[in-house]
């Protein structure tokens, strides 16, 4: 599978990089540490894992051994991501809340 790694991303922490890496494809592998399950559903939009060694590795032997779904589950995140995470809707409804208007 030359030319996959890249669309694998792990992440283990709080932070926005989850949404960077969803809105390029990438399949993403997260523990959920903040238990989000407001905009995102794991296993739609993400895959949720344990944060131990072994459920991580077994995800991503899972992802190798089912790479189309694995990749639709890519391809629907990054779909939620640029529907709900819409760059100048966010824009406009801060300077609205900022502004007042």
């Amino acid at each position: 599978m030359k030319g996959t790694l890249g669309l694998i991303y792990e992440l283990p922490h709080k932070t926005i990089a989850a949404v960077d890496a969803m809105s390029t494809g990438c399949i993403l592998v997260s523990t959920n540490p903040r238990n989000d399950k407001l905009v995102l559903q794991s296993g739609v939009d993400y895959i949720e894992v344990a944060s131990d060694a072994q459920t991580i590795a077994n995800v991503l032997l899972w992802i190798k051994a089912n790479f189309k779904e694995a990749l639709e589950i890519g391809t629907h995140g990054a779909e939620t991501i640029k529907e709900r995470f819409d760059v100048k809707n966010i824009v406009h409804s801060k300077l609205k809340h900022m502004l007042g208007n």
